[in-house]
Order: C-alpha cells, then sequence, then structure tokens
C-alpha cells in the first residue's frame, strides 16, 4: 500500500474502508512519503495480543512506527505512533533548525544530580515568546504546594475561569467540580486554557510571582504579573489598545492593579478571537 503497489481495498476490512475514504488515506500516505522519503521495507514486527500488533517501516530517512489492528484476515486498523530518524545526530538537528527562516533557537539539557548539563544549544541565551510552556509555571507552583503540605492532588476547585481553546473542559459545565490533579492533568496533557486559568485564579498572583523568581527565571518581571489566557487574548485585542499601553508602560504592582480593574474586559465572553488569525501579535512584549 505505501509503495503503491496495492489498493486499500484490497488490505483493509470493508469497515475500515469505509471509515477513511481512499483520498484521505493516500493524503496520509503521501505527507509520510514527502517527511520521510519512500517506503522501503517492514524490518520490525511486535505482536501485542492476537489481532494487533506493532511494527516498523523503513523509509529513506527515518524508521515509521505503526500499530495495526487484525480482524478476518485483513487490517481493520492502522495508527501512525512514532518516527525516528536514522543517522541523525545532535548537530545535525541543530544544522536544520539553523536553516529555517526567522529567528532561532534551542536548549537541550540531560538533568543530573549535580545540575543540568548542555547538550546542544543555539540563540540559548536570547529572548523568545513561550506560548503555552508559560503553563509550567503553574505546575511548579502547584508541585511546591503540595510537597509543602499546603494542598492535596485530591483538593477539589470549581471550574470557574471558562477561556477559549486549546483544550476541553470550556464546553464542560460551570463550576464543574474538578481535583487538583485533574486540573493540572488538563492543563498539560491537552493544553487545557479553561484549567490553566482557574488554576491561575485560585493560586493567585502573590504565589505565581514567587515560583517564577524561583525558577532562576533571567528576568522575571517579565512574567510577573503570571497572565492567564484570557488576559493574554483580551490584551491583543484592538479594542483594549489603551489599556495594554497603560499595562505595558506600568511596573509589576500597577501591572497586577491594571489586570483586576479590568478583569470583566479580559474575560471570555469579552473576547475577540480573531486576534489570532492573523500573524504573531505582540509577542515581544
Amino acid at each position: 500500500l505505501l509503495q503503491g503497489k496495492a489498493k486499500a481495498a484490497d488490505i483493509f476490512n470493508p469497515a475500515f474502508v469505509a471509515a477513511v475514504p481512499e483520498a484521505q488515506l493516500a493524503q496520509v500516505v503521501a505527507g509520510l512519503k514527502a517527511q520521510h522519503g519512500e517506503p522501503q521495507a517492514v524490518v520490525a514486527v511486535r505482536p501485542m495480543d492476537p489481532r494487533s500488533a506493532s511494527i516498523d517501516i523503513r523509509f529513506d530517512r527515518a524508521i515509521v512506527t505503526f500499530t495495526i489492528g487484525m480482524l478476518d484476515g485483513k487490517l481493520s486498523g492502522l495508527f501512525i505512533t512514532g518516527t525516528r530518524t536514522e543517522d541523525d545526530s545532535l548537530d545535525k538537528v541543530t544544522a536544520d533548525i539553523a536553516a529555517l527562516p526567522g529567528r532561532t533557537g534551542l536548549i537541550l539539557q540531560k538533568l543530573t544530580a549535580t545540575g543540568a548539563e548542555t547538550l546542544a544549544s543555539r540563540n540559548s541565551e536570547e529572548r523568545f515568546a513561550i506560548a503555552s510552556v508559560f503553563k509550567l509555571y503553574v505546575l511548579a507552583e502547584i508541585d511546591r504546594a503540595v510537597r509543602a503540605g499546603e494542598r492535596k492532588w485530591s483538593d477539589v476547585l470549581p471550574l470557574t475561569q471558562k477561556s477559549h481553546p486549546s483544550g476541553i473542559t470550556q464546553d464542560w459545565p460551570d463550576n464543574a467540580p474538578m481535583t487538583l490533579q485533574t486540573l493540572a492533568t488538563l492543563m498539560i496533557s491537552v493544553s487545557d486554557n479553561s484549567a490553566t486559568d482557574t488554576l491561575i485564579a485560585a493560586i493567585g498572583q502573590k504565589r505565581l510571582a514567587a515560583i517564577v523568581r524561583a525558577s532562576g527565571h533571567a528576568n522575571p518581571s517579565d512574567m510577573i504579573p503570571l497572565l492567564s489566557t484570557q488576559a493574554v487574548t483580551g490584551l491583543k485585542m484592538p479594542a483594549n489598545a489603551a489599556l495594554r499601553d497603560r499595562f505595558l508602560a506600568a511596573d509589576d504592582a500597577a501591572q497586577t492593579k491594571l489586570l483586576a480593574e479590568g478583569s470583566d474586559a479580559l474575560r471570555l465572553k469579552n473576547l475577540d478571537l480573531s486576534v489570532y488569525t492573523g500573524g504573531p501579535n505582540q509577542i515581544d512584549t
């Protein structure tokens, strides 16, 4: 199939063919070839149970891992579960990133008992917008509080801060009872913005500022106050340009006060998500 020598109907059972149109399957195969080159051979088969297996297929530039399901002698499922590039190296990866358009940076570190050991880096001292990586600060504070006995993972919080996707809880009932562990898991596993904002509101800016400083941020004031996803979107909106200008000119304490004063304008019901339909917006401020 991957080499174009067989048709989907010859390989897959009728239920799969009905669920995955041939055009859609062809698009997936074309994408694999564009990224990894031509498929060469099956190099490993690892049975998982009587009806499924994990298989490795060698392409020109990578090994692609699939999970397959079998039913009545034909495939009932096909899932791409991973890739690994052969004959690769950190130097090659770093060079590939350096060749990308725009401004790029990376740092890869191994965590050891004596500290972080840098394995590869490029422009690692430069300042970049971090997007949802900011959620790790929220997670760090929750972890600190649990370790200190101030909170428990089983603590229940109401879902009070509905935001826009990414995530799923924006579609859940208002004030749905959720454990601290559920909120944190959704925040990290699916980058759930509503779970994140609920945690930010529960933790408070004083604790969040402390964890940003404790983390070793080179310029903690850049992250204080720690903005909710709703506030980020609200401040990007052209309609809130005056509030944004006041916010950018203020110090940390005044910024925190401005967020509280303008909180209604920065809530989901008043957000215009069209700010995300164009190019990057306010990512350097």
